[in-house]
């Protein structure tokens, strides 16, 4: 027994050395319970600050800041707001550019029909005479 146990290699530095120092603090996370902090690890040590952010703002805070973080990530600093307008002072405030957008747009259409009632009054005007 003795003889086969000091033949044997030891698994644990071969395993450290091939996952490499960011696999094995993922392991020792997973194996304390905390889930979130080796998905966190694991994500930094893929390269992905922005989804590690992400993961730990789901775990933290809830999802409405991870959206921002990866509106802010993915398509810029417009939407971000817009998600974060949404989450934090409700769905009116945030959709409040885009009602304004609309208005001016029925403003415009409204002046465009005005110019079609005006012109037709004018060739009834002129028709009756």
């Amino acid at each position: 027994m003795r003889g086969e146990r000091a033949k044997s290699p030891d698994l644990r530095p071969a395993e450290e050395a091939r996952r490499g120092v960011a696999g094995t603090r993922f392991l020792a996370a997973v194996a304390s319970g905390g889930v979130a902090v080796a998905r966190f690890l694991a994500a930094v040590a893929s390269g992905g600050v922005a989804v590690a952010r992400f993961l730990t703002a789901v775990t933290r805070r809830g999802m409405a800041v991870a959206r921002f973080l990866m509106a802010v990530a993915r398509r810029g600093v417009a939407e971000a707001r817009f998600l974060a307008a949404d989450a934090l002072r409700g769905v009116v405030e945030a959709r409040f550019p885009a009602a304004v957008t609309r208005f001016l747009a029925g403003k415009a259409v409204s002046a465009v029909d005005g110019v079609r009632k005006a012109g037709m009054e004018a060739v009834c005007a002129s028709s009756a005479r």
